[in-house]
């Protein structure tokens, strides 16, 4: 991420300028930035420490299929077939070598 704002900043200044000393500007980048980072890595510390490693595993493999289903519903935005075979190219990596269990191998 940092490695990222070093690389955004200096167009963002440039185009947004003296905008972004606003303190209504301020105010959402703060807001967003602790909602899409602070909090998700709160809460999978704490689901970490409450929750057995497998089912923390089963609810972090279902986070791309719950991302599209949200997408859908909220956002009114249906994935195109591509996105569907990236989606499933994740879903088959995150099963490993081995393909599901209990499955032998080849």
């Amino acid at each position: 991420m940092l490695i990222a704002a070093l690389g955004a900043a200096p167009l963002g200044l440039w185009n947004a300028g003296a905008e972004l000393l606003n303190p209504v500007v301020l105010a959402a980048g703060i807001g967003v930035g602790i909602s899409s980072s602070v909090i998700p890595y709160v809460s999978d510390q704490l689901a970490l420490g409450r929750l057995s490693r497998a089912t923390y595993a089963l609810f972090v493999s279902l986070l791309p299929a719950t991302a599209t289903i949200i997408g859908i519903i909220v956002l009114a935005q249906i994935p195109s077939v591509k996105e569907h075979l990236g989606r499933g190219a994740g879903d088959r990596r995150c099963r490993g070598p081995r393909g599901a269990p209990g499955e032998p191998r080849s």
